[in-house]
């Protein structure tokens, strides 16, 4: 008897164009989901065929809790708070020694540290080695021991960014930005706006370079759409029919409503506490207005 498989997904091109229609990579399966989860079944009982999208009805779930799962890693893991300040900090240092440091790329040409991923030959030298480099580096420009000085309170110290402030998840349409203006800079702007009318701020003693706003967006892979609803289900009573899933089949746990949230968290280079107040309150009130459908800055 011929196999049947529980999940057939078009691939016009190859078979990780089918994933990007569902916002579905399935080589990140395996390191995606816990051992409680029956990838592995799911994954065996899968192939690449046309029309797009068919899928059997009682896996429906099992779908959902790998883009949950995948949810939950990008939001409590590669983007927790403190991964993001050593993410920040590490960025600045390169930025500064980037003058400095120097890669053989090809015919021998030096590529500096910030091109070498336009020459293949001179992007294989980059490796976590790079932040030893800077540190180690005889370099005695003021940018460079600042770069320095970043990378000994990343690996020796321990002494980062301090996160001042983090926000609910908020929609992302609740941003209303100017052309060529990112969710960084509208931040940026907006809470500059707003120590200014406090008038207990120590807003003049604060500048753009005294904090770092990171933003980040969370999916299900298919920005506010729920990418299941693109995979066609079929019933084991009828393998040759496939039809949009109904929601009345799913559970009533892995049926979120809306697939999409931003969150973003203002980090205070300086320790100084009256700083780091002041960033804080200024920060709810911009969360506040957020969540009250104010748009303005």
């Amino acid at each position: 008897m011929e196999r049947r498989s529980n999940f057939d997904l078009d691939a016009p091109r190859c078979p990780s164009d089918a994933g990007s229609k569902l916002g579905l990579d399935l080589e990140e399966f395996p390191s995606s989901l816990p051992d409680s989860i029956t990838f592995l079944a799911l994954l065996s009982f899968s192939s690449i065929l046309r029309p797009f999208g068919r899928g059997l009805l009682n896996e429906s779930d099992n779908l959902h809790n790998f883009f949950h799962t995948r949810f939950s890693l990008y939001k409590r893991a590669y983007n927790h708070k403190v991964v993001c300040a050593i993410r920040i900090m590490i960025n600045e240092a390169m930025q500064k020694a980037q003058h400095a440091l120097k890669y053989c790329g090809k015919d021998g040409q030096m590529i500096s540290l910030s091109e070498c991923h336009t020459d293949a030959q001179a992007y294989r030298h980059l490796t976590d080695n790079v932040i030893f480099q800077i540190y180690y580096h005889q370099d005695k420009s003021p940018a460079f021991k600042e770069a320095k000085t970043l990378i000994d309170r990343v690996v020796f110290k321990r002494d980062l960014y301090t996160c001042v402030f983090e926000s609910q998840p908020i929609d992302p349409a609740k941003f209303t930005l100017q052309e060529k203006q990112s969710n960084e800079e509208f931040i940026k702007n907006t809470l500059l706006e707003t120590l200014k009318l406090d008038e207990n701020s120590t807003q003049s003693k604060i500048t753009t370079s005294d904090f770092e706003v990171q933003v980040f967006k969370l999916d299900f892979g298919m920005e506010s759409e729920n990418p299941i609803k693109r995979l066609n289900v079929y019933s084991k009573r009828d393998v040759k029919k496939a039809m949009p899933p109904d929601p009345k089949n799913y559970s009533r746990i892995f049926d979120p409503k809306e697939f999409r949230e931003l969150i973003f968290r203002i980090y205070s280079r300086s320790r100084d506490k009256n700083i780091c107040g002041q960033l804080n309150k200024a920060s709810k009130k911009i969360a506040e207005k957020m969540k009250n459908g104010d748009r303005s800055s």
